[in-house]
């Protein structure tokens, strides 16, 4: 029966005597095409949505107890003040001060320095 719906390929005429069905190509292209966009998105947006939920539960749970403690303390020594050896006038003083004191020191060297280069002229 597909026979006679079809036209027969005779091997003395050397080529087909009808042309492909370009609609059906087309269609099927055009299909593949669309399912092929549609599973990218999809598989697009579950990646998104699963990273998501990596960073909310690995980044924005609540802190632990311990760690919260941790970083009162560390808080508490780099700004605080404490005797750490009274007889040897050893203090703790906080760390911005501690800084600023570095910074002034420094500056007035370089002041010294200058103020002495430019009177030996």
């Amino acid at each position: 029966m597909s026979e006679n719906t079809q036209e027969q390929i005779h091997p003395e005429d050397g080529y087909e005597k009808s042309d492909v069905n370009a609609r059906a190509i087309l269609v099927s292209t055009l299909v593949g095409i669309i399912l092929i966009v549609a599973s990218l998105v999809l598989v697009d947006e579950y990646f998104i949505q699963g990273r998501e939920q990596f960073y909310t539960e690995a980044v924005l749970k609540p802190e632990s107890a311990p760690l919260r403690d941790l970083r009162t303390k560390e808080a508490e020594f780099l700004n605080g003040y404490a005797v750490i050896d009274a007889k040897k006038g050893v203090y703790q003083i906080p760390i911005t001060v501690a800084m600023e004191r570095l910074a002034a020191e420094a500056f007035e060297k370089t002041q010294t320095k200058k103020d002495g280069k430019t009177s030996k002229k």
